[in-house]
């Protein structure tokens, strides 16, 4: 199996102090031998943000080279790759977005799932917003 990471998955799997963070190891453990998590730049770059900034990790908030190392962690494991953009992805996209109304989130999230489309892949989130999106397979988790 192969599944894009969300950010609001990535940032509980690297944060132990994470409300999600059991939930999303639970996931990863509970993958089958041989899977892939997909790491796209826009995921990666967001939890680079989020890891950086003490609105959100508050006293463990990481400098920018902690939050360096840990995405060194992450993509060091044999589980997960960073992947660059497959050639369908602004069509995807394109479609994706046809017709929706303006939402603060609409571009990142539509991006995200474009790029679960174009790569044939599900997108595992904890994000209950991503429903939204046709034909998006999205694997939305449940915290604990």
């Amino acid at each position: 199996m192969r599944a894009l990471a969300d950010v609001s998955w990535l940032l509980p799997l690297c944060y132990g102090g994470h409300e999600h963070h059991v939930s999303a190891l639970r996931w990863l453990a509970a993958l089958p031998k041989g899977s892939e998590v997909v790491v796209c730049r826009l995921a990666q770059m967001g939890l680079l943000r989020l890891l950086s900034n003490p609105a959100v990790m508050g006293a463990d908030v990481c400098g920018t080279d902690a939050a360096w190392k840990l995405n060194d962690q992450l993509l060091g494991d044999p589980r997960f790759t960073l992947e660059m953009e497959p050639p369908a992805l602004e069509a995807a996209l394109r479609q994706l977005t046809k017709g929706f109304p303006y939402s603060p989130k609409l571009w990142q999230d539509a991006y995200l799932a474009a790029f679960a489309v174009a790569a044939d892949l599900p997108l595992v989130t904890f994000d209950q917003g991503f429903r939204k999106f046709r034909p998006l397979r999205s694997l939305v988790l449940s915290p604990d």
